[in-house]
């Protein structure tokens, strides 16, 4: 035992214990990672922009097609929510008006990532239902969590096939019993869509088909056929026969009509109300509320933000005296709502001086020979080659408000910015804002206003020389030359 402890202590003195207890002993659990509070979710939301294939006029008009006969329905959408829309959200059938409304489609998958603000086309392979009638199917869009947030639907008329010729019968057993059948593609429509009437008749001498509270006489129709229809409300449809023996028989069936409203203009103002100074900014405001597929803003009827959001602002400057027509248009599958401002343009009026003792004389300020006037472009610059002139039949203006701000026409769309101004010429433009219209004619015209817009965040000042030219240069190069349109506008 002595020489047990004798052999330990040493071992213990060359630090060999230690090392062992640290090799094959247990070590100390690691520490506990810090809890992680999750991000708060974002929004799954997406907007309809347009039936690529197939459209079915919101079933006003369904697409025929032949019974068995594939075809692919495509919709373009818009993600307008806060989330980014991976490979793991999916487009599922929901359900339908009639038996078959999956029309042998199955679950799709995205094939990319959508992030917010973009669009993205869905293709949904189906196959017509075999059966001849109208079919409209819901599909409905999931996240990645199963959760399902928008909704759209493929609606078709499936035709009936031609009706074969019978086969004679010689010499029937017996009188069959007289059939009276009236069915219809969809028996709840919305206001302003349309279904169709289906009736047999057969065994019958004369068969009627009329709406309830009108005369059935005159109202007479073939012993089998179909009719679309298109109630503002309610009705009922009744179909009358007579028999043989003279008896009379009806059957009925009622088209359930639900009143969609249009979108309500909940607000729509501009400031100043009634009236600006020319070269002063018009802050329209405007809040659009209910079921809305598209808003637009115009100005005396152009366009000036022809996909605006429902909830939004415009800053606008009038280029010319006069009344400007603000119009906002509010559009849903209800009808269209319209809102009209009236705001006008003046001079403003020259300033009375105090007093008749002359003003000392002061230094020019920054600006006074560019501001307030309007000035249409004579050329611009390309690299290595003689200057652009303006196209023929376009014109392209700027003009320079005391407030900072610039704007005017670029040939098609009208445009808006802020400006510096520095010493000895100096003048910074900030990058433009458009309007997004699309001009045809003439001919090259979008490609000058995108070359022009894309001068002006170029420039680092200004000259106006002995002609009354206004010359904006880029470095030490010219990159605009304008002529002056109007007088100098009152400071």
């Amino acid at each position: 035992l002595a020489k047990l402890n004798e052999a330990l202590t040493q071992l213990a003195q060359e630090d060999v214990i230690a090392q062992l207890q640290q090799r094959y002993l247990p070590l100390a659990p690691a520490a506990a990672e810090p809890m992680v509070t999750p991000a708060p979710p974002c929004t799954d939301k997406m907007k309809w922009i347009a039936d690529l294939t197939y459209d079915d006029k919101n079933m006003k008009r369904p697409p025929q097609v032949d019974p068995g006969t594939p075809f692919t329905k495509q919709w373009r959408v818009k993600n307008v929510g806060a989330c980014t829309w991976t490979t793991d959200y999916y487009l599922d059938f929901v359900g339908g008006n009639k038996p078959g409304a999956d029309m042998s489609g199955e679950r799709i998958y995205l094939d990319r990532e959508v992030h917010p603000g973009e669009t993205y086309d869905l293709a949904l392979d189906l196959i017509a239902p075999g059966e001849p009638g109208a079919y409209q199917g819901f599909w409905r869009l999931f996240n990645a969590q199963g959760q399902d947030f928008a909704e759209l639907w493929v609606g078709i008329k499936v035709p009936a096939p031609a009706t074969p010729m019978p086969t004679p019968t010689l010499a029937p057993t017996a009188t069959p019993a007289p059939i009276i059948q009236l069915t219809a593609d969809s028996t709840h429509i919305q206001q302003g869509a349309c279904t169709n009437l289906y009736w047999n008749a057969q065994g019958v001498s004369e068969t009627y088909l009329f709406e309830e509270g009108e005369d059935w006489q005159g109202k007479e129709v073939p012993a089998q056929g179909e009719k679309e229809v298109c109630p503002t409300q309610t009705a009922t449809y009744i179909l009358g026969v007579i028999l043989p023996d003279g008896a009379r028989q009806t059957t009925s069936l009622t088209i359930a009509v639900s009143v969609v409203n249009p979108p309500d203009i909940v607000s729509f103002t501009a400031n100043p109300p009634d009236q600006v100074t020319l070269g002063q900014p018009v802050q329209l405001h405007w809040d659009v509320r209910g079921d809305v597929q598209r808003v637009r803003l115009l100005a005396n009827g152009a366009p000036l933000d022809a996909d605006a959001p429902v909830y939004g602002s415009w800053t606008h400057y009038p280029q010319t005296l006069g009344t400007v027509k603000y119009t906002l248009y509010a559009e849903g599958p209800g009808g269209v709502r319209v809102a009209d401002l009236f705001v006008g343009a003046v001079k403003q009026p020259p300033a009375t001086p105090e007093s008749p003792t002359p003003a000392p004389t002061e230094a020019p300020s920054l600006g006074e020979d560019l501001i307030g006037r309007t000035w249409s472009l004579v050329s611009r610059a390309q690299a290595e080659m003689a200057p652009i002139a303006t196209l023929p039949g376009t014109e392209i203006t700027m003009l320079f408000a005391a407030d900072g701000a610039y704007s005017g026409s670029a040939g098609c769309n009208v445009y808006q910015g802020t400006y510096t101004l520095a010493a000895e010429g100096g003048l910074v433009l900030d990058p433009p804002i458009a309007t997004k219209q699309l001009c045809e004619t003439p001919e090259g015209v979008m490609e000058q206003e995108a070359a022009y817009l894309g001068l002006l965040p170029a420039v680092i000042r200004y000259e106006v020389d002995d002609a009354d030219q206004l010359i904006l240069y880029a470095s030490d190069q010219w990159q605009l030359v304008y002529q002056q349109l109007a007088a100098v506008l009152p400071q």
